[in-house]
């Protein structure tokens, strides 16, 4: 009777060893999950790749192994797939893969990088841009690499697509010889609507977040000399609201300016030429020298905008923080951050010199992140930066295009 009562007490122990050690994994695999994953491509291996590691340095895992380049990975919005450009001597493909690196296939043999594919908010299609007949034109296909629909017209150029944020309509610019349009129109390719009503040089063509607008810029000339303008209009293309000036035109070259909204729709940031001065070159002929900076206008149409801060020679374009209360701005080894709700601004020196992609709030906007190199200008390396200026080395091994994890 004694050894079938001791029998039992070490079955208990057993399983309740096991009981225990199952809590430890479980509780193990979702603190690691908790931690924020990054994607990212790297040539640490001799040519580039995509990787994903989370922010703490662990579970780093190398997703794709090819001959070619494959860079600028892309989470789906739902976080279940990354699609990425692969490189090779003759063609820029489209592939998409599970996150783990499964089920890569290559959905599209050759696009135009320039204009980055983009997810459909649903996760199901994929918008991007190729060329055709010489010409760039744009399309959407399903993301397993089905149905492919052109929607600009055969002979016009097609650029600078974007998504609604609902998924239900595309923004694009076409040209046809010398006349530009902004058109919206669905993903099926049906319901094509013009939205300028006149020809001329539309540049960042945006959604407003709730899709009910489009802002965009244009060239004006007035007594005053020539600029960009920003505009706001509906997005049925009715109720034309002039917002602010962009850059001032002293050559007959692009100015790409930049228009970003806030989370809300209530204002915009957008970078631009704040100061120009002019030298004598060689031949007698003046050359420009310009300064860019960040600015913030309402959306409403009062033609003013406040300049947040300068940025020198280089053109830096702002990034809103997910709740829409920060903006921040990372120029020359220094990070600025205005946050509206105190109107106060700080100025962080990083050890950044060269960010070599776009800065990137985190989803909760606690931190972001960035490429670049550091004052030895040694090999490119993903950098952890917290609102409080504290700057960490992810790692250092030659990586780039890093790109948040969804929530």
């Amino acid at each position: 009777m004694r050894m079938k009562y001791s029998f039992l007490l070490l079955v208990i122990f057993i399983m309740a060893s096991i009981a225990f050690a199952d809590t430890d994994v479980l509780k193990n695999s979702l603190d690691a999950s908790s931690v924020p994953a990054v994607a990212f491509s790297s040539k640490r291996g001799g040519n580039f790749d995509i990787y994903t590691m989370r922010v703490d340095g662990s579970d780093l895992r190398k997703l794709t192994q090819s001959k070619d380049d494959d860079i600028k990975p892309q989470w789906s919005p739902d976080g279940t797939r990354i699609m990425y450009l692969s490189k090779s001597r003759n063609a820029t493909a489209i592939v998409v893969m599970n996150k783990d690196g499964s089920g890569g296939k290559k959905i599209v043999a050759d696009c135009v990088e320039e204009y980055l594919p983009a997810w459909s908010p649903d996760s199901s299609k994929i918008l991007f841009v190729a060329k055709s007949r010489a010409k760039k034109g744009i399309f959407v296909i399903n993301a397993d690499g089905s149905q492919l629909i052109r929607l600009s017209n055969v002979g016009a150029e097609g650029t600078c697509p974007s998504w609604s944020p609902d998924g239900s309509r595309i923004l694009y610019l076409e040209r046809c010889q010398d006349d530009m349009y902004i058109y919206s129109i669905k993903p099926d390719g049906t319901d094509r609507q013009r939205i300028t009503k006149e020809k001329g040089r539309y540049q960042g063509a945006v959604w407003s977040p709730d899709g009910t607008k489009i802002a965009y810029i244009s060239p004006q000339s007035k007594l005053t000399g020539n600029f960009n303008r920003i505009y706001v209009i509906n997005s049925d293309g009715s109720n034309l609201i002039e917002i602010a000036e962009g850059s001032k035109r002293v050559e007959d070259i692009e100015y790409p300016d930049q228009i970003c909204w806030s989370p809300d729709g209530m204002r915009m940031a957008f970078s631009k030429v704040v100061y120009i001065d002019a030298i004598a070159s060689e031949t007698g002929r003046p050359r420009f020298i310009y300064e860019y900076g960040v600015n913030m206008a309402d959306a409403v149409g009062n033609d003013h905008s406040q300049l947040l801060v300068k940025t020198g020679a280089e053109r830096v374009n702002p990034v809103w923080s997910p709740d829409g209360t920060k903006l921040a701005v990372l120029s020359q080894s220094k990070l600025w951050v205005y946050d509206l709700k105190s109107g106060m601004d700080q100025e962080f020196r990083i050890n950044v010199a060269l960010p070599l992609s776009p800065i990137r709030w985190a989803p909760n906007g606690d931190r972001l992140i960035v490429a670049g190199k550091n004052s030895s200008f040694q090999k490119s390396g993903l950098y952890l930066i917290s609102l409080n200026g504290d700057v960490s080395v992810l790692s250092s091994a030659n990586d780039y295009d890093p790109v948040w994890a969804p929530n």
